[in-house]
């Protein structure tokens, strides 16, 4: 009953769950063919209002932040299980099934959560010493990840009218893995994060080949039967596919897929991951500055003359897009509100103004930037 409380004390962030109202909604808004409609539901959901990126910390004497933190914690390992569960089935049963694969998957989902603690997470895990630790987020945290799989529900929630892809035939167990796939992109694409770094992609996608090494295709723990060599094969097309969304991730391109790859649904679902990856661009215009303020936290190290300078020009680079989101439906409901919060973080950019949490802006203190 107390954790019931608490609950309906604090609604934002405490159990996200797909409701499936907005599923029938949306529906019917495609049926119409209504921008308007589209754009009014998916700006009602907490994804585009939400103005906090920083995760619960590790369970304190705040029972609030303890049942937000096991709540969330539990959502989030959900979908994990549920990714891993859909390629691994297709295997079929063997002892090394429920042995190897599920022992694995709980050390690889806590390092996960590991690796995308914000910054008040990293003063106070045990191995703060490690270069993946010390480096602190901001943005790129479990939310962002939170946020990611929110959409991915509306998208490919069986009973989503979004879920096909444009193809009417595509079967359950199909879809299940194009969902599967999507899900681990979202946990991995991140999972490496230096802002220092210019390989972030490239280091991401070669832990996840170590993940999927030692529990996708079972290749960590020994020689693998003929059977297991047989039925890897699919599970491996499914691999190259995640490898290559999350490097898709540096330059947001699609040049990354494997040319062999003769899912015709492939390049549908890697230009919505992309597209997801990006819907922070069209957050209600508070929330994207809280976003951007946390963006300029994880380069505090970079000067504020030279930040306003090298950020503007990256935003005036999806400008330049003919379109920013691929997708028909994240096209109708967020390219315009995307291009309006881009051109006025440019615009504050180049009066040497930071957006700030909450909304407004703000002239950073030069004297104290140069004091340090």
């Amino acid at each position: 009953r107390r954790l019931l409380y608490v609950s309906s004390q604090q609604p934002n962030h405490l159990i996200h769950t797909l409701d499936l109202c907005i599923l029938r909604r949306m529906k019917t808004a495609m049926t119409k063919d209504s921008k308007e409609e589209l754009r009014k539901i998916l700006s009602d959901t907490w994804m585009s209002k939400n103005e906090t990126f920083i995760f619960p910390p590790p369970p304190s004497s705040s029972l609030i932040e303890k049942c937000q933190r096991i709540h969330r914690l539990q959502r989030l390992k959900d979908r994990w299980n549920e990714a891993i569960t859909a390629i691994t089935k297709i295997h079929g049963k063997t002892k090394r099934t429920e042995k190897n694969v599920y022992d694995a998957c709980d050390k690889w989902f806590e390092e996960i959560v590991k690796r995308h603690s914000s910054g008040d997470d990293a003063t106070t895990n045990a191995q703060k010493e490690e270069e993946e630790v010390k480096e602190e987020r901001y943005y790129h945290t479990l939310v962002h990840l939170e946020e990611m799989l929110e959409y991915i529900d509306i998208f490919l929630h069986p009973s989503s009218p979004l879920s096909s892809g444009g193809d009417q035939d595509l079967d359950e167990e199909t879809l299940h893995q194009h969902r599967a796939v999507l899900i681990l992109s979202t946990f991995f694409h991140d999972v490496i994060y230096n802002a220092k770094s210019s390989t972030n992609e490239e280091d991401s996608a070669l832990l996840f080949c170590k993940f999927a090494n030692e529990v996708l295709l079972f290749s960590g723990s020994g020689k693998q039967s003929d059977d297991e060599e047989t039925t890897s094969k699919p599970i491996m097309k499914l691999v190259k596919r995640i490898e290559a969304y999350i490097l898709a991730t540096k330059s947001h391109s699609s040049s990354s897929l494997a040319e062999n790859d003769d899912d015709n649904n492939v390049k549908y679902y890697l230009h919505l991951f992309l597209d997801i990856d990006m819907s922070v661009l069209g957050k209600k215009s508070i929330a994207y500055d809280s976003y951007a303020h946390a963006i300029r936290q994880e380069y505090q190290f970079v000067p504020h003359d030279v930040y306003c300078e090298k950020r503007a020009q990256v935003l005036t680079t999806f400008l330049e897009r003919d379109c920013i989101f691929e997708n028909d439906i994240m096209r109708k409901v967020l390219e315009e509100t995307c291009r309006d919060n881009l051109k006025r973080e440019i615009g504050l950019l180049e009066m040497g103004m930071i957006p700030k949490q909450g909304g407004g802006q703000q002239q950073e203190d030069k004297e104290k930037e140069e004091t340090t």
